[in-house]
């Protein structure tokens, strides 16, 4: 599995941590923006509404998960799926590796813009996620869709044979 690094920096009560499997890129990220915080009033009152004070994690190795794109790439690009297992990969991805619990319809088009699908505007994704639904791979409750069971046995059985 490739490396990931992450940095995580907290100044009072913000926090934000940036991850990347370049720690060049990574390190530059730091620097810009650590210009962002260069006024030193202001560093000095939120660290002060915390007794946390700013902490900062060196950047290390982590057994991160992969990116959307990865995933993408590494199990969806070159095949001709039809779009419902496409669908269900980036279900399976949002909520393996970003932990969502309950995947909205907006969910999934956002995750086929950040692949860049092609046309993924035109689709109709309620349409494409009840015929998931059909076949019994999605569940739909409080209008959040998770996968089933079956839905995620027919997700690692495609990756498997890749």
């Amino acid at each position: 599995m490739e490396k990931f690094y992450r940095i995580k920096v907290t100044i009072g009560r913000i926090s934000f941590e940036l991850e990347s499997h370049d720690k060049a890129w990574l390190e530059k990220k730091e620097k810009d923006l650590g210009s962002l915080l260069s006024n030193p009033e202001e560093v000095k009152r939120l660290a002060s509404e915390s007794a946390s004070g700013i902490q900062r994690v060196e950047p290390a190795a982590t057994e991160a998960s992969i990116t959307i794109n990865e995933f993408h790439r590494k199990y969806l690009s070159g095949t001709n799926l039809p779009r419902l297992s496409v669908a269900m990969f980036l279900i399976h991805f949002l909520e393996r590796y970003r932990k969502l619990d309950g995947i909205t319809t907006n969910d999934v088009k956002d995750a086929f813009k950040e692949i860049g699908y092609p046309k993924f505007n035109t689709f109709n994704f309620t349409d494409i996620l009840n015929q998931g639904k059909k076949k019994g791979w999605l569940n739909k409750i409080d209008n959040r869709w998770k996968l089933t069971i079956t839905g995620i046995d027919y997700v690692l059985n495609e990756i498997s044979q890749e």
